[in-house]
């Protein structure tokens, strides 16, 4: 798919450098940059560990750990967060 995209100027300077030193495209290079990230937000977000979660030691009331990781998130973070 083709798209197009605003990338600082350095930036992009530095990525085309970079491909021509292992010796692929620009476009592979920006792919493999792009999965990289988007695995390591997965795995950060698999393993991420959670504590019952408290307000001064007591539990906090109608937390509930049925929910979903979302909902979870949610009601620990407010309604902008994301896990």
């Amino acid at each position: 798919m083709r798209t197009t995209l605003n990338i600082d100027d350095e930036l992009l300077k530095e990525a085309k450098i970079a491909a021509i030193r292992v010796g692929i495209t620009l476009t592979e290079y920006i792919q493999r940059a792009l999965r990289h990230e988007c695995l390591e937000r997965e795995t950060k977000a698999a393993h991420r560990t959670w504590r019952m979660p408290t307000r001064e030691g007591e539990p906090i009331p109608g937390f509930d750990w049925s929910w979903s990781m979302g909902k979870m998130v949610e009601f620990l973070e407010g309604p902008d967060a994301r896990p």
